[in-house]
């Protein structure tokens, strides 16, 4: 920058400093700074780590995130946000496959628990089937190999008992009878219906004596 000194005092030895001429003192210039968005900063931060947690703070992250949107400068808000939503959803289907692989090995369990319990039961209720059968087998010796009627064999075989508590049912057949258990389902006439067949005869008897 040029300046102008006085004539009278160019030669002096310690000349006085340069006066400037239209203008003032240079003064330093300091930058000033913008704000900084910490909501912003920290939910990215959060994000960028969650991946080390298993995506357990990518909620938290999230929330910041939202936060910092709300202030300026956004940029790093809007990227942690689509981040943290991304990262949150992962977290969302870990979750959901972690409660369902439970759920399904705790149904195996008592699955398996249950049909540990069935085949106790299954094989008492097969023994009290035999009990029924013999009492059956001695009427029918008895009686010329024929086996009693519905509502006779009824009153013979109710008062045994499968392990679920409930009573057996006779059934009269062309060529002898069934005696049956209701089964763990507790109906009959489906699959897991416990039966014991007897041969014999049914329908009319001869008369006694003949």
């Amino acid at each position: 920058m040029r300046y102008h000194v006085p004539f009278s005092q160019r030669n002096q030895q310690n000349p006085p400093g340069p006066i400037f001429i239209g203008f003032e003192q240079p003064v330093s210039i300091q930058r000033r700074k913008g704000p900084f968005n910490w909501s912003g900063f920290i939910g990215l931060i959060l994000v960028l780590i969650s991946p080390l947690t298993f995506f357990l703070v990518a909620p938290i992250a999230l929330l910041f995130s939202l936060f910092g949107l709300r202030r300026a400068p956004r940029g790093m808000a809007v990227t942690g946000t689509l981040l943290s939503l991304a990262a949150t959803s992962v977290l969302s289907l870990m979750v959901i496959g972690v409660s369902q692989h439970r759920t399904r090995e705790h149904r195996q369990h008592r699955e398996q628990i249950v049909a540990t319990q069935n085949r106790s039961q299954i094989a008492e209720t097969m023994s009290t089937l035999k009990s029924a059968e013999a009492r059956l087998i001695v009427y029918r010796d008895e009686h010329k190999n024929f086996l009693p009627e519905l509502g006779e064999g009824m009153d013979m075989t109710v008062q045994y008992r499968d392990s679920w508590k409930r009573e057996l049912f006779y059934e009269p057949v062309s060529a002898g009878c069934v005696i049956r258990s209701a089964g763990p389902d507790g109906k009959f006439q489906t699959r897991d219906d416990l039966i014991c067949k007897l041969t014999g005869l049914s329908g009319d008897r001869p008369i006694e004596g003949e």
